[in-house]
């Protein structure tokens, strides 16, 4: 049996399932607002908005990691069972690589959500 405070897979997947219903509603509420069909562009908006989200949401969850690893080498206790410096420097080369090409792709939608 796994500790309730922990974040499983699961979890996240409802999490992200829970953000699609709320964007997939947004959208239909949107359309009968206004009481006229959404154009493609709306759509485009709408779906960048939430991937830009989601991609936030991957980046907040490395640099949990790196901070929680972090304190953990100033001797501050954490979840981690062990970590040494490499062990945290990993985290942060992670963590910015993957920052870099979320951001990236943060941009590349964006423009195409505004044609």
């Amino acid at each position: 049996m796994t500790d309730s405070r922990h974040v499983t897979g699961t979890d996240e997947s409802a999490k992200l399932l829970i953000a699609g219903r709320f964007f997939e509603y947004r959208v239909l509420r949107l359309a009968d607002d206004k009481n006229k069909k959404i154009s493609a562009s709306e759509v485009r908006k709408t779906v960048a908005v939430s991937l830009a989200a989601a991609f936030g949401f991957v980046i907040a969850l490395l640099w949990n990691q790196v901070v929680t690893g972090g304190l953990k080498v100033a001797g501050i206790d954490t979840t981690f069972d062990t970590i040494d410096f490499m062990g945290w420097l990993g985290y942060v080369v992670t963590a910015v690589a993957i920052t870099v090409f979320m951001i990236v792709l943060i941009i590349v939608i964006g423009r195409w959500g505004n044609k």
